[in-house]
């Protein structure tokens, strides 16, 4: 079993419903026709063979970007945003701070 089917069963046994999706530049439906679609609200895309734009991390990155949709690139700080989604708090629960004037 490869890394990207273990995570999967993974996260689908700890209640995250998963489905493999095929790489972008494989043929459609593949990763950037799901971010097309409009059913993905929070991409993780984490990243240690750096920026090149042939990358498909790259490609996935920029297509986040041009749907308005949330990308992560960080574990650290999708584990942040993770455990605020589960507080269910609203935008009215949180004090806003304007750090221009700390």
């Amino acid at each position: 079993m490869n890394t990207v089917s273990l995570m999967q069963s993974y996260l689908n046994r700890n209640m995250i419903a998963t489905s493999l999706v095929n790489k972008v530049s494989d043929e459609e439906p593949n990763v950037i026709s799901l971010l097309e679609s409009g059913k993905i609200h929070y991409v993780i895309s984490t990243s240690e063979k750096g920026r090149m734009p042939a990358r498909d991390s790259v490609k996935m990155r920029c297509k986040s970007v041009e749907r308005s949709i949330c990308s992560l690139t960080a574990i650290d700080t999708a584990r942040a945003l993770a455990n605020v989604l589960m507080t269910e708090r609203t935008i009215d629960d949180v004090e806003l701070v304007d750090i221009t004037k700390i």
